[in-house]
Formats: structure tokens, sequence, C-alpha cells
């Protein structure tokens, strides 16, 4: 089992460093040590003099994360039959919220540095990749299996959405430091959409009238969907007609076709300007960005700091599709004189009752969905912006405890995590963290966090939860309810060269 287990985690760690995968984590907000701390806030300024992230090794993450039920609540003991495992509804149902999400974040950059400049300014640089993916779905998937009826008139909901975003950001971050206790930081982002689809309120509400108990279906959805690829008219579905689909849909396969084999093409030959690479930095869809960004050191012992990133917005005006449908509809029941009209019918009724039947019903559902509005409409999404207030008490120089609150922003909500740290700073750019984070409702979250060097290298590796790889090695009992009972899971490693005015930095250079 732990051979097992082991090749598992061999297989996450190569998974992680194959792709370069990226995004913020509460973990590495205090690691000074390590100059990608910055991206969570601008303002701080690292150890290092100069760090020049290794192209595309610099930085890789993932996190994925799930808001709600746990393999624990999911996942019961059969009480009849030992050694044995059943899936308990019930306990997923409690588990979850009105509104559940998937959420995957990925990241990779693909240059970044920055370096000390003189008066107690610094300067960074990166060009990153990001993508983001959310799922929602509703409790009411398992709540129906009770029945439709809610006693208070309220109706079932079931709603879901999906949004994907990936895009290119190439940004400029500036800090400077105010008499020698006081940072303020702005990074500037330029971004460059290359896709987007965004569905809400996918789904309907069913209704069910407390006194005659009729049915009422409503929705309300919005699906939009941009890219770099050269797509179809979408007003040719306004129509309704089966065929303008079935064109519309050729139409964008062959669009997506002919755009992969021209940009290869345009690239197999050396033509870079026709393979399109420079709408790496500004394409079609471009958006802005901005963090700012605050750091205070009240004194020796004492820190504060606050920082809010990722302010900004993408105009995807490049092949956009959005379609807008609501209605309403109520069923009241079926009157079945109307197909069949004496007993004699009922008991020899042949299929094209049946037929006639569902063709009626065909024709309503068909009337209500058509109502959907399709358009070429350009339109703008936000990024997901986060708030960190965090703080520090340093007894002694290489070591501090620290604090932090990290609001997220995301479809008119927040979530909300706060974390605890132990952080270490040890020998000479060397670093090590300890955390513990309070989110999803859990209080499971343990984190850690590498910072090691050699010479001007410098190694790192950091995690919010440590679950899956403790998990790996250990074959307890609280390591198997630690896995069972976790939310989310992210892994961060990178590799930098890293000048920090030590001797042994210059000699492996030469």
């Amino acid at each position: 089992m732990k051979s097992v287990k082991k090749s598992i985690a061999l297989l996450f760690v190569m998974f992680f460093l194959v792709t370069g995968l990226r995004a913020q984590d509460n973990v590495m907000y205090n690691m000074r040590r390590l100059p990608q701390y910055t991206k969570d806030n601008v303002a701080k300024q690292p150890d290092c003099k100069l760090y020049i992230g290794m192209p595309v090794l610099s930085s890789t993450f993932i996190s994925t994360y799930h808001s709600g039920f746990t393999f624990k609540d999911a996942i019961v003991p059969d009480p009849h039959r030992a050694d044995t495992f059943m899936i308990d509804i019930d306990g997923m149902e409690a588990a979850m919220k009105e509104k559940n999400y998937i959420s995957t974040t990925m990241e990779f950059d693909i240059l970044s540095f920055g370096f000390r400049l003189p008066n107690s300014y610094y300067f960074s640089f990166g060009m990153a990749n990001k993508t983001t993916m959310n799922f929602q779905y509703p409790r009411s998937i398992l709540e129906v299996r009770n029945g439709n009826y809610r006693p208070d008139g309220t109706p079932l909901d079931f709603t879901f959405g999906q949004d994907f975003t990936n895009y290119f950001e190439t940004s400029f971050g500036l800090s400077k430091e105010f008499y020698n206790n006081m940072s303020v930081g702005l990074r500037v982002k330029l971004l460059s959409g290359m896709a987007n689809f965004e569905a809400r309120n996918i789904g309907m509400k069913w209704y069910t009238d407390v006194d005659d108990y009729d049915y009422t279906f409503a929705t309300e959805m919005l699906i939009r969907e941009a890219n770099i690829v050269a797509g179809a008219d979408a007003t040719q579905l306004n129509t309704g007609d089966t065929a303008a689909f079935t064109q519309f849909v050729e139409d964008l396969g062959n669009s997506i076709e002919d755009f992969m084999d021209e940009k290869t093409t345009a690239f197999d030959e050396g033509r870079i300007g026709d393979a399109g690479l420079f709408q790496l930095i500004l394409g079609q869809n471009f958006g802005l960005g901005f963090d700012l960004g605050y750091d205070y050191q009240i004194n020796k012992q004492w820190n504060v700091s606050a920082s809010i990133t990722d302010l900004g917005f993408i105009k995807w005006k490049s092949n956009p599709i959005q379609v807008e449908q609501s209605g309403e509809m109520t069923f009241t029941g079926l009157d079945v004189a109307h197909y069949i009209s004496n007993y004699y019918e009922a008991e020899n009724a042949d299929v094209s009752l049946a037929d006639e039947f569902f063709a009626d019903m065909s024709d309503t559902l068909s009337n209500f969905i058509s109502k959907g509005k399709f358009t070429n409409d350009s339109y703008k999404t936000s990024l997901t912006s986060k708030l960190y207030i965090g703080g520090t008490y340093s007894p002694v120089k290489w070591f501090d405890l620290g604090a932090l609150y990290r609001g997220t922003f995301y479809n008119k909500s927040v979530f909300s995590a706060a974390t605890l740290s132990a952080n270490l700073h040890f020998l000479r750019g060397w670093g090590l963290t300890a955390s513990y984070t309070l989110t999803d409702g859990l209080y499971n979250n343990i984190g850690a966090g590498l910072v090691s060097k050699f010479g001007p290298l410098q190694f790192y590796i950091l995690s919010d939860n440590i679950a899956p790889f403790y998990w790996t090695i250990n074959d307890s009992e609280t390591a198997e309810k630690w896995i069972r009972n976790t939310k989310r899971i992210t892994v961060h490693t990178g590799l930098n060269l890293t000048i920090c005015g030590y001797k042994k930095d210059i000699p492996l250079l030469d």
C-alpha cells in the first residue's frame, strides 16, 4: 500500500513540475526569503537585491477547491457489511450549501525578474499565463429526491454555472520605502484574453403552488463566449430554426480547424507575427489590472501590511457570442380527454396517441426555450480580486509569527480565510514556514513551505494543505481522516537565480 501511495505522490509532483501551474497561496505571504511573495503584496521588498526566475520553472502552482461535501460526508462504512462502504446521500446534502463551487486556478510564469534600485525603490517584471475554472451546482439536485414541494412556497433552484478564462499577463511593479519603515507599491498589469466562456444561471427555478400544486418553471439565462479564433455569426440563431443551429456549429468547427492549421503553418515557417505570438502581450481582447500594497514596520518586533490584488477587467471583443434567455412556463396538469375520449380508446390506444402527447409537450418546451436572443456583442469580465490584511511579531530577527486574512471576491460573494503562521529565516537565504488556515468551515488546513538556497540557485516548495503528502507516506488513522475531510489542495514550487550579497552567490555564476 505504501508503494502505491508513493507512486501516486510522485505522479502528482511530476505533473506539477511539467505543467507549470501557479496561483497565490496564504502560506507564501510572510516568506520574505522568497521573491515571489511580492505577488501577494507589491509593497513588500525581498531580502535579495536581484532575482531572475528560471523561464517556465520559476513558479509552478495548482489549486483545486470544492466548497461542498468532503469524502468523509459522502463515503461512510456500510452498517450491515464489514469492510465495505456506501454513499451517504443525506450526509452529502447536509454538508452542501444552496450554491456549491468546484474551482481550479492555474498559472505558470514565462519570464520574471526583480531588482533593487537606488533611493529604496524595488522594480519587478513578470509574464504569466493564467487560467481559472469554476463550476457551480445547486443543493436541489439532491433535495428533490424528497419531493418538489416546499411548505413555504420557495422554489427548488436548479441553477448551474460554469466559467472558464485563460489570459496572458504582463506586469510592471514598483515599490518605494519611506523613512526606513514604511513602503507602498503599485503593479500595473496588461492583460491579453485568449479564451472566455461564461454560463450564468443555466437551469431553472421550480415553483410548486402551495394551494393547487401547479408547477411553474422560470429561467433567466446568460451565456457568453469569446476567443481568438474567428467565429460564426450568432444572429442567425434568432430564427429558432434547427437547421440554422446545425449550420452555426458546423461553421464554428470549420473556423477553429482553419485557425489552428494557419497558425501551425506560420509557426513552422518561422513567420512569428503571423503565428500570433505577439497577441500574448497585447491581443485583441485587451484588459487592464492593478495591484496595490502597503507595508509598515511599527518597530523591531511588529509589522502590519495590506494589499488588494487583481483589480481589473478584460474586454472580450474577439469573436464574441452572447445568448440571453428568460421566460416562465406553468404546468397545470394533463387533460387526458384531449387525447383519449373513452375507455375503448384508452384500452386500445396505439403509439400515435403517445406521439401526439410528446409532440405537444415538445412544442411547448421549444417555444419556451426559443425565446433566447443571440448577438455578437462584445462584453467585459472582471478579475477575481483578493484582499490581504496581515501582521507579524518578531521576538528575534530570524523568527516571526504571522497572522493573515484573505478575502476572495467572486460572483457577488466573499470567500474568507484566516491563517496563522510561524516563519523561520535561517542560514543565508533559507526559510521554513508552518501555517494553520481556517477556511471552508474546516480547521484541518495545515500548510508548510521551504525555501532553500545553494549559491545563487534558490528552490522552493509550498502547500496550504499538506494532507495529500502526509497521507502518501503515513498509514495512520489520523492521516486517513485528514485526507477524507479535505476540501482544498494546493502545491507551489519553483526555481530562481538570486543575488543577495552573499559571497557564495557570485562564484557559482562565473
